[in-house]
């Protein structure tokens, strides 16, 4: 498994990375629990970025299994 996080922000407080790790956290955990087999190699891509009016972007994925 490959986990690829890409952060791209000028400033961030501490009041602020703190939720943000805890959601990370809990998205890969859900990620590896559920959405991978155990022989299947999985990928979790993380992109956090910020815009110009300090806005804050989450993208996170996965390309496991998904059930409709």
């Amino acid at each position: 498994m490959s986990i690829k996080v890409k952060i791209e922000l000028d400033h961030i407080d501490i009041e602020t990375l703190i939720p943000i790790g805890l959601l990370f956290n809990e998205l890969c955990l859900n990620s590896i629990k559920y959405a991978f087999e155990e022989s299947k190699k999985g990928e979790i891509t993380f992109v956090m970025s910020q815009t110009a009016d300090e806005l804050i972007t989450l993208e996170y994925k996965d390309n496991g299994k998904w059930k409709k």
